[in-house]
């Protein structure tokens, strides 16, 4: 049982075993380093910043300096930027791209999804190149010519910033003079990367860039590095204006209120501001939607039988005039639409379409030929339209808080009041609308981060895997962040005469080899 000794003792060392882990890493990569000349230009960062059509926010030129003191110190980089949508995290990335650039070394830029490489590549190619930069795109929907251009590109270093998905991973592994890495984590990347390209590359500035995480979370999952916050909810970034961001209004409606949801769409959609309707699942019949889900796999098993007889049971269990329908389906959500507003141009993006039609469809919605944008959770955060200031989620107690929040920062980015219309199917639970409720009562991503991890209680576990993070297979969380503080205390009582215990030694530093090569599939 988890109240047991025996379990807080195995619970404890596994975070004791992990800290160490963190302080071995730090170690190898302090003394591998090859010394460097500590020289940050300060010309290239002006230069970068002349070309943006704002100027920045003191919390981001905060950051911002904290990066360039990191790059005039003789140790590599080693930082992590968290801040919430539109926070200016990718404008602060590109000045210290710049900086690297104007070294003359190459830079990798890691986004999770091709959603959100296409709209980093969109943003900085033009200022990159008009700094005399060669910027390239290498995702892995490009043709297989395209593809081989790119590589030669860099490999001769005609190309000397690139910025992709997981396709760009093993192409950068192979540059002799890559000198920064900026790594999204949002979805794909983690540990495991950051390991893996520090033990390939000696000396290797590294930049991750994060949605706002819990501080009790924040030293595990990255103990490593150093920690830099945009906690200014003004926006500077080329989804921003000037004017800055309004709260959204937040409304949360039960299923059963759907109907009066898309009436309060529609008439803003008709009054002229074009809107966007998410979903967490393509089809009834389809898992959740995964943003990194291979447009061109099989579909998944159906589970029809098991589904009808689950929402039959509902049905007889609910009052009459109370039908659940299936709000999760972005197929039932485009039919829906169709037949309620015909007279609203429709767009409909999901993850089983080819990527060149999504992106497509995506371009005409921000170009407004399109009213309405149905999409499932792929865009994330890739819509780049700051007249749409109002979004619907369907299904939305299946959302984090923290995604639901990163979806709502989307809304009135472009100065106006956004609306953000959350509806919560029948089988909601009481811990997703205790999530809901705390989305109407705040609007700081930081809060919220702070508010999901107290939510979540001890019957449900923050989901580690998908983020690349190692499984532990005592310590669930967050219900046993209690007892970090001891595991810290034991491993940083212990690193200084580990040299006394060498098989313990030589094992912690094995663990940390394997940890940095382990393939995707052993830990998801």
């Amino acid at each position: 049982p988890t109240s047991s000794r025996a379990y807080h003792r195995l619970a404890t060392f596994e975070l004791m075993f992990w800290r160490l882990l963190i302080l071995a890493e730090k170690s190898r990569r302090d003394s591998k380093t090859p010394p460097r000349e500590p020289a940050v230009d300060p010309l290239e960062s002006e230069k970068f910043l002349s070309l943006l059509p704002f100027k920045l926010t003191p919390e981001q030129i905060r950051v911002s300096e904290e990066f360039t003191a990191d790059l005039r110190s003789a140790k590599p980089l080693n930082r992590l930027l968290q801040g919430e949508v539109g926070s200016g995290k990718t404008v602060v990335a590109g000045l210290v791209a710049s900086v690297i650039l104007a070294r003359g070394k190459q830079v990798a830029f890691l986004a999770p999804t091709e959603f959100l490489a296409r709209r980093y590549f969109e943003f900085l190619s033009p200022l990159m190149e008009k700094l005399g930069r060669v910027p390239a795109l290498l995702i892995g929907s490009l043709s297989l010519k395209e593809k081989r251009r790119v590589l030669k590109g860099l490999s001769d270093g005609a190309i000397n910033l690139a910025i992709g998905d997981q396709t760009l991973l093993p192409a950068i592994r192979s540059r002799a003079d890559l000198g920064l890495a900026i790594i999204d984590e949002r979805e794909r990347f983690g540990v495991r990367q950051r390991l893996a390209l520090t033990r390939e590359y000696p000396g290797l500035d590294l930049m991750s860039l994060s949605a706002p995480i819990p501080r009790s979370l924040a030293p595990i999952l990255y103990g490593d590095m150093d920690i830099s916050s945009i906690h200014d909810p003004s926006h500077g970034s080329s989804h921003n204006s000037s004017q800055g961001q309004k709260t959204p209004e937040t409304i949360v409606y039960q299923e059963y209120d759907s109907a009066k949801a898309y009436e309060k769409f529609f008439a803003a959609i008709r009054r002229g501001q074009p809107g966007v309707a998410l979903c967490p699942r393509l089809g009834y019949d389809a898992p959740l939607d995964d943003p990194g889900l291979d447009p061109l796999a099989p579909e998944p098993a159906r589970e029809e039988d098991a589904r009808e007889e689950e929402d039959l049971l509902f049905q007889l269990a609910m009052p009459k005039e109370i039908k659940p329908r299936p709000g999760l389906d972005i197929l039932a959500i485009e039919k829906l639409i169709r037949a309620k507003a015909p007279d609203l141009r429709l767009g409909v993006i999901h993850g089983r379409q080819e990527p060149a039609l999504r992106h497509k469809t995506l371009k005409a919605f921000e170009a407004g030929r399109l009213d309405i944008l149905a999409a499932t959770s792929i865009i994330e955060v890739g819509v780049d339209t700051p007249s749409a200031n109002i979004t619907l989620v369907e299904g939305a107690d299946i959302f984090g808080l923290s995604k639901l929040h990163q979806l709502r920062s989307q809304v009135g980015r472009g100065g106006g009041q956004g609306l953000f219309l959350a509806i919560s199917s029948y089988k909601a639970t009481d811990i997703a609308g205790e999530r809901l409720e705390a989305l109407t009562r705040y609007a700081d991503g930081f809060k919220l981060a702070e508010m999901d991890m107290k939510i979540r209680g001890p019957g449900e576990e923050v989901e580690l895997k998908a983020s690349g993070w190692p499984i532990f297979k005592f310590a669930k969380f967050p219900r046993d962040l209690a007892f970090w503080p001891k595991a810290l205390e034991l491993a940083d009582n212990l690193w200084p005469r580990l040299g006394q215990w060498p098989d313990l030694a030589a094992r912690i530093d094995l663990l940390a080899k394997e940890l940095a090569s382990w393939p995707e599939t052993k830990t998801s």
